[in-house]
């Protein structure tokens, strides 16, 4: 009841009430964990019989065993989250051209989470993503808007309090949204014998709409993340590569044709709510 249960206090505690051991334990705070130590203590001598140090992890059981009602109360109903986050998408190269710019442009996102237990969650959501590219060679671009519904297992730790880090690795589905707007130039240069200048004569600016024939692109997104808790919320920053498993296909002049394979590298800042 004092607080008082040091090693010197047990023994004396011990020859006051006529016990041959003393049994005495702790709690201490380790991250967002605990750790509990007990020991066995003869008495008569002092010495150490026997003890067990573990690992515990934070629950409402022991949030209230503490003493601390408010944390039993969040440890028992934060199951489930929502969250928003909005960043931007990176491409780093597809297939069959090379649209060096591919995937460039805001990305918003929002999301729902389970916590299966303190270090396993799952977290699905989906993303708005306005694909963006542009081929220096060919002076051609393309971009249209797509619904990305991923859905992420991942692990996650707590190093330090408040602190909170996470990694993990999903699959996704792709939805288009909108057609292909494409815009360029096409045609063939001729040179001028005279000067040997190049002459553009057949070649024209195109700006047209392709329809998408895919009408769902499956693939895989992952990456880590590294956030800061707020209350009964985190902050989350998420660093994240995504690749498209197959290519997209459009109908441009009656042909299907493939035209990318996207693969991106996204950050995204935002804040998730447990309740």
């Amino acid at each position: 009841m004092s607080g008082d249960v040091s090693d010197e206090t047990a023994q004396a505690i011990g020859k006051m009430l006529g016990a041959q051991t003393i049994i005495s334990g702790s709690i201490t705070p380790l991250g967002r964990n605990y750790r509990f130590r007990i020991q066995a203590t003869e008495v008569e001598t002092a010495a150490i019989q026997g003890g067990q140090t573990v690992s515990v992890i934070e629950d409402a059981t022991l949030a209230a065993l503490l003493g601390d009602k408010d944390k039993a109360i969040v440890a028992t109903n934060q199951k489930f989250a929502i969250g928003v986050q909005g960043g931007a998408m990176w491409g780093i190269g597809s297939y069959p051209y090379e649209w060096d710019h591919h995937n460039i442009g805001f990305l918003p996102s929002v999301y729902c989470a389970y916590a299966i237990n303190n270090y396993f969650r799952v977290q699905a959501g989906m993303n708005l993503v306005m694909n963006y590219g542009y081929n220096y060679g060919h002076e051609t671009s393309l971009k249209y808007t797509s619904l990305d519904i991923p859905v992420i297992p991942y692990l996650l730790f707590n190093p330090i309090s408040n602190i909170l880090l996470k990694i993990g690795v999903g699959p996704y589905v792709s939805i288009p949204l909108t057609d292909i707007e494409y815009t360029g130039r096409e045609g063939t240069y001729t040179h001028e014998q005279s000067t040997g200048n190049l002459i553009d004569s057949s070649v024209k600016n195109i700006n047209e709409k392709n329809p998408i024939i895919n009408k769902a692109i499956f693939g895989l997104i992952g990456g880590f993340g590294a956030g800061y808790r707020i209350g009964k919320g985190n902050l989350f920053l998420d660093v994240r590569y995504q690749l498209d498993l197959s290519p997209t296909k459009w109908e441009r002049k009656g042909r299907e044709e493939e035209v990318l394979t996207r693969r991106g590298l996204s950050g995204v800042f935002g804040y998730e709510y447990w309740f």
